[in-house]
């Protein structure tokens, strides 16, 4: 009996399907002559929401660019020739689109063409896809970025009991889907991720020879997280110049490894306003560059970590919900701050992310923009802001 309820069990966590927020967008916009450009690093989920989509609907077809047969079969040699491969399909997938010379001119000969077909397009670079579609796809295309999960997503998916008793887990391990569903091997997949996926999809499409200026400036990111970041200082450091760096980061920021949050500033002469933090998307992979998967209480940085994982998870809601909002850090010469600042139709509201619960006070010079709320966020009350 116990053998087959641990069978059961498993069977259970691995069919688990967790309903991303971007479904919702996606199942109210089909058909709408435009395609669908799903972005967002390798398995975090393209593939399974494209799928999930093209069985709501009869007549889809898949095509993964990964393999050299789906990838060659696109050109854009003619109107009659692309009918030919998408006949009477009513869905189209093509996944890993960034493979395929000219899928820009693809997708608009198709969305042009065929208004009723639905093109969804995956790629896991912006730097790449986006890069290739871009003018042609003006106006014919929804832009869609895809995360690891959100805290949002696992609490739907199982109740808010079960994501607090593995919050544990997800500050060490992630919100990647394959992590979360296979917990005793986190770390090695974490690993393979970071190394073999992430790594190398960069190198390759920025045609870096030198990994390990790269490997480098991630592990010093990684340990900068919630502080502001100089990109001289960091060239320095790996005595490369501050262009090179900046061209890094973008690179990284492209691949949905990190992003970067700028510094509030309206008016203030005291006020920093170039300054830049850096986050990583997944705190996971952020521990699997610095190889430390230590739970939380036992580690010097869990500050730094909650404040990522509370940032990530604000910002990931706001673009899963296409709410257009905006986040910055804000932070004078004499260090007065806040950790974060959001901003929707100039209503302004500031938060002080902390790990455990204390007194704060909104700083004077801040005061002057008069926010319209200021709130701390801490492990007691986090759930109010994240769900």
């Amino acid at each position: 009996f116990l053998l087959y309820s641990k069978i059961i069990t498993f069977v259970t966590k691995r069919a688990m399907y967790f309903k991303r927020e971007i479904e919702g967008f996606m199942n109210k916009n089909l058909f709408g002559k435009r395609a669908f450009l799903i972005i967002g690093a390798r398995q975090t989920g393209k593939t399974t929401i494209s799928k999930k989509i093209m069985k709501s609907k009869s007549k889809s077809i898949y095509f993964n660019a990964d393999f050299l047969q789906d990838r060659e079969i696109w050109k854009p040699d003619s109107v009659e020739y692309l009918q030919s491969i998408v006949k009477n399909h009513k869905i189209v997938v093509i996944d890993e689109a960034q493979n395929i010379k000219d899928i820009g001119l693809v997708i608009k000969i198709l969305t042009d063409n065929f208004p009723d077909i639905q093109i969804i397009a995956t790629g896991s670079s912006s730097f790449d896809l986006l890069n290739k579609t871009g003018e042609s796809l003006a106006g014919r295309k929804w832009e869609i970025n895809l995360f690891p999960l959100s805290y949002r997503e696992i609490v739907n998916a199982t109740n808010a009991f079960e994501a607090k008793k593995n919050l544990n887990f997800l500050l060490s391990y992630g919100m990647y889907p394959e992590v979360y569903l296979n917990k005793k091997n986190a770390e090695n997949i974490l690993l393979e991720l970071a190394n073999s996926y992430l790594l190398k999809d960069i190198l390759m499409w920025a045609n870096i020879k030198k990994s390990d200026k790269l490997i480098r400036l991630l592990k010093l990111l990684a340990y900068q997280i919630g502080e502001m970041v100089s990109y001289n200082e960091l060239a320095n450091e790996l005595d490369i110049d501050a262009l090179t760096v900046e061209k890094y980061i973008d690179l990284l920021e492209k691949s949905f490894i990190i992003f970067r949050l700028n510094s509030f500033s309206r008016n203030l002469r005291t006020e920093l306003k170039k300054s830049k933090k850096i986050y990583f998307w997944d705190i996971g992979i952020r521990n699997a560059i610095i190889r430390d998967f230590s739970f939380i209480n036992n580690r010097h940085d869990k500050g730094h970590i909650w404040e990522n994982f509370i940032v990530a998870e604000l910002i990931k809601n706001s673009k899963n919900s296409f709410n257009n909002e905006e986040f910055y850090f804000w932070r004078t010469k004499d260090k007065a701050e806040l950790d974060l600042v959001k901003i929707k139709n100039r209503q302004i509201k500031a938060f002080e992310i902390k790990f455990k619960k204390k007194n704060v006070r909104l700083p004077d010079s801040f005061a002057s923009y008069k926010p319209n709320s200021f709130e701390l966020i801490h492990f007691e009350n986090f759930e109010k802001f994240i769900l």
